[in-house]
């Protein structure tokens, strides 16, 4: 039993503060103390100088972790200090919580990965495939394709059950950056699955794609982007500029935007769209503020505290 050994006014104030920080932290030590712990594991991950140093920090980092998701009310934990160190996903709709990370390695990049939801822990193994076949196939959690993810867009495609787009980041070689665009479907009969045969070409693509990948050059920049005014996925349109030093051909942004709607239960792709050329895909107001403080997508810190409504 715990015992005071204070009198009167002395801890009357002790138990306001108590209380006053209570309010401020409902959630437990234990829960505070297992996410500082694992914001160490993730910043030995991704800035260790060593590759021995940073596998040994991913094993502990992924141990830790998987843990820490069987506590009582971890689902909605907000995971302050860790969110910019890996990546977090919310939806609050669902809800569910999907975590993505990466292991640098000397030309490419592993990911390791894990979803949360009301009722179980799925890890997510990696099995990548990093030809541009991989546009293709339905994946379960044992063969995921690997990802940063760093947005997700609750939509309604695909056979029945919830379902999203995640857009994700890949490192497959020191000359090539990729983006995609993964369904993800949380099916009650078949459980965790990515991709669907939703991405057309047109109303009778009678051969559509699983996913949608955007393989460009290391040295440019191209955008995904879920863009809210238009209810559309905008991407950048790329033209091939010559062979990158391994003999592949060098693709970068031409400045023009093409894009994904969805209808009728499918993403139909759109050649181009605002019919002028930007810098940059639209915006909105508040993402163009924000802070130049970046996390591991190199893109400013504010933008992963948004939630899904």
């Amino acid at each position: 039993m715990m015992r005071f050994s204070f009198f009167g006014g002395t801890l009357v104030m002790l138990l306001i503060y108590a209380v006053s920080v209570a309010s401020q932290n409902p959630y437990s030590t234990s829960l505070n103390e297992r996410e500082a712990q694992l914001s160490v594991w993730a910043d030995s991950m991704n800035l260790g100088s060593t590759l021995s140093v940073r596998k040994a920090a991913r094993k502990k980092f992924e141990t830790g972790l998987l843990s820490m998701l069987g506590q009582e009310g971890v689902l909605d934990y907000p995971f302050d200090s860790l969110m910019h160190k890996v990546s977090i996903l919310t939806d609050t709709l669902y809800p569910l919580k999907i975590f993505t990370w990466q292991l640098r390695k000397r030309d490419h990049r592993e990911y390791g990965g894990c979803i949360l939801t009301r009722d179980s822990i799925i890890p997510l193994t990696s099995d990548p495939d990093f030809t541009l076949q991989a546009n293709r196939g339905v994946r379960g959690p044992a063969h995921w394709l690997g990802a940063l993810y760093y947005d997700i867009v609750p939509v309604d495609v695909g056979p029945k059950g919830s379902s999203y787009l995640l857009l994700g980041l890949q490192r497959p070689n020191a000359f090539e950056k990729q983006k995609l665009i993964e369904v993800l479907r949380i099916d009650p009969r078949h459980g965790i699955r990515f991709g669907a045969p939703v991405f057309t070409k047109g109303a009778f693509d009678e051969d559509p794609s699983d996913r949608y990948l955007l393989r460009y050059s290391s040295d440019a920049e191209a955008t995904i982007h879920y863009d809210t005014a238009y209810k559309m996925i905008v991407f950048d349109h790329l033209i091939p500029i010559g062979k990158n030093p391994a003999g592949a051909t060098k693709w970068v942004p031409d400045g023009s935007y093409s894009a994904y709607r969805v209808a009728l239960g499918q993403l139909v792709y759109i050649p181009k769209v605002f019919h002028m050329e930007l810098e940059s895909p639209p915006m909105d107001p508040a993402r163009k503020k924000q802070s130049a403080k970046l996390d591991i997508f190199g893109k400013p810190m504010k933008e992963h505290k948004k939630k899904i409504r």
